[in-house]
């Protein structure tokens, strides 16, 4: 479970989450027949008619969309505090407690609110510089109409259902003194000297196929564990937890600047006026704070919005964007030293095989390998989605070299690379027995076919073949098991396929203006400014494109970054960032990073 705090005084809104309650349920989203409209559709391309591609594209190869990621609800806590003064709310990286104080009556009033890993509760701890005068309510509300409270005792029950998940929380307050009464779906206190309020939500999800928990009796059992806790007791437990890991890494970019100590929304506002090192310290630190929060062995990977959702129609679904936002979300992982973060995103790759494998067969004609599109969610959906350009197959191939990367920074564990190496040949195998010969370049190159570059177009045209970025996807995935194979002294028949495949990709090339091509075509357009640079994965985060080995592709991608122009949204900027450090240049990197933190541009990341 985690909260949004709002902070509010006379009502105060935790939004609630909880990384399985999602919309949908088990099944795939596969388009039967697509497969048997692949000639017809790499017939179009290769004789250029794209629109005719794209058509066949649209009209038979794209399937249902995903579930969308749901909100649980909301933690309501209500006072007749009105007039309140010296308000303040904070949230301490450090110890990953958020803190909302204010005073009223010449009483100073703090709420304590923090979510416990180790236990799998939120807490949330009221107290006052003046005996006696802790008084609230405390409710729960959903979005969901399918719900219902009860209560037992000093504990609320709320059970819910959203389409095939049902979940449960349950709420219960411990006090000290005051009197406490349970009404009407409403925790009330009174006169209290201080109270905590103790919240777990559970739902019935065990994998992608199987709803078959018992959210009730999940719940059930974590309360009663909690239950013989203090508040100190869930204190030390939750900072036992958090700062083993968050105190791993300690960033120094130099002397602070005097405004380090002013509150943090001046501080950015300021920021591109002031010379404020420590503020990129914070705000790397709290990227790191913010996977811990989200990415756990047992829960699901962060998804595009990070796991904080209010919304039942959230933008984009909420759910995994696989052409990069999901990558993206641990692209800091390993290098942050956030190990127990990545566990969920690797666990949740290997899962995806089988839902990946159906769509392989109906979707490729492939009957060895697994492919992942676009857009996947709880349940594994793995079909192209959305429309044309939803038909890119490269997918599962960019999740698969996150399990190398795990392995690269644990080089002795073999027996994770064993246990990861199936699901890393299974996305390589895909490409072995998917990729075509272009006719249309006479170099006889393998390519995939029908594809896109991630939400770009050529001409209005999305379907393309051979882009650049799968074509660097692809040396990778198949580059990286080949290696794995030959550490495990497995599958040399298997590998030769992989060596005689990896030879006939096409290479990273520049065109006419100088740029790294987006495209086996040179068709980019040096006004487009489309903030997807899917292009350069090559350069990051991938080292296929380095100043010491490839310095012209180097001086490609400097074009590249430069046309898409300085006014680009967040991937942009992200990418630039990456070139600079490549390029050892500290000072340019810094400049991109205060354009990423400038209030007066709008970013969309």
């Amino acid at each position: 479970s985690c909260g949004l705090i709002y902070g509010g005084v006379e009502k105060d809104y935790i939004g609630l989450n909880e990384s399985t309650v999602w919309s949908g349920g088990p099944g795939d989203n596969n388009k039967q027949g697509a497969a048997s409209h692949l000639k017809d559709a790499r017939d179009a391309l290769w004789r250029g008619d794209y629109r005719t591609a794209e058509s066949i594209v649209s009209q038979y190869m794209i399937g249902p969309g995903p579930a969308s990621f749901q909100p649980v609800g909301d933690l309501v806590i209500s006072t007749s505090h009105k007039g309140s003064s010296n308000y303040r709310r904070e949230l301490d990286l450090k110890t990953a407690i958020a803190k909302t104080t204010y005073t009223v009556g010449g009483v100073k009033h703090t709420r304590e609110y923090f979510a416990s890993y180790p236990d799998h509760v939120i807490v949330v701890h009221l107290s006052a510089d003046k005996d006696g005068s802790v008084s609230f309510g405390a409710t729960m509300t959903t979005p969901h109409r399918n719900n219902r409270m009860t209560s037992s005792g000093n504990t609320l029950i709320y059970d819910v259902t959203v389409n095939s998940i049902k979940f449960q929380n349950r709420l219960t307050v411990v006090t000290d003194g005051g009197k406490v009464s349970v009404v009407n779906g409403n925790i009330n206190v009174e006169g209290a000297n201080s109270a905590t309020l103790i919240l777990t939500t559970a739902t019935n999800f065990k994998s992608y196929n199987d709803v078959s928990g018992d959210p009730g009796a999940i719940a059930s059992e974590i309360m009663s564990k909690v239950a013989k806790k203090s508040y100190e007791d869930l204190l030390a437990a939750h900072l036992k937890d958090y700062q083993t890991i968050f105190n791993r890494v300690k960033l120094d970019l130099g002397t602070a600047d005097k405004s380090a100590g002013d509150i943090t929304s001046t501080r950015v506002k300021n920021f591109n006026s002031t010379n404020d090192p420590s503020l990129v310290e914070l705000h790397y630190q709290y990227g790191r704070y913010l996977l811990i929060a989200s990415s756990r062995k047992g829960g699901q990977p962060a998804n595009l919005q990070g796991i904080w959702n209010k919304d039942t129609n959230p933008i984009w679904g909420s759910k995994y964007t696989t052409n990069i936002n999901l990558e993206m979300n641990y692209w800091p992982a390993e290098s942050g030293n956030l190990e127990e973060c990545v566990w969920p995103l690797i666990d949740k790759i290997k899962s995806m095989v089988p839902q990946g494998e159906k769509t392989a067969k109906v979707h490729w004609g492939v009957d060895e390998g697994w492919v992942e599109h676009h857009n996947t969610d709880l349940w594994n959906r793995s079909a192209p989605i959305d429309g044309a350009w939803g038909l890119w197959p490269s997918g599962a191939g960019w999740l698969s070299t996150h399990l190398w990367e795990h392995f690269l920074y644990n080089p002795t564990d073999k027996e994770y690379l064993k246990d990861v190496y199936p699901t890393m040949k299974g996305a390589a195998l895909f490409f072995v027995n998917s990729l075509v010969e272009e006719p249309t370049t006479g170099n006889k190159y393998l390519v995939t076919a029908p594809s896109d570059s991630p939400e770009n177009d050529h001409g209005g045209y999305n379907v393309c073949f051979g882009p650049t970025m799968d074509n660097q996807i692809i040396r990778d995935v198949l580059n990286y098991t080949i290696e794995a194979s030959k550490i495990l002294g497995v599958d040399e028949d298997v590998r030769a396929k992989m060596e005689a495949t990896v030879k006939r990709l096409p290479p990273t090339k520049t065109g006419k203006y100088g740029q790294i091509t987006e495209w086996l075509q040179d068709w980019d357009d040096p006004n487009n400014k489309n903030r997807h640079i899917s292009h350069l994965y090559g350069l990051f985060p991938s080292a296929q494109i380095t100043p010491e080995e490839t310095p012209d592709l180097i001086k490609g991608a400097s074009v590249t970054l430069q046309q898409r122009g300085d006014d680009a949204t967040g991937w942009s900027l992200a990418w630039k960032i990456n070139f600079w450090a490549r390029m050892h240049d500290g000072d340019h990197a810094y400049r991109m990073i205060r354009m990423l933190l400038t209030p007066s541009k709008t970013y969309t990341t």
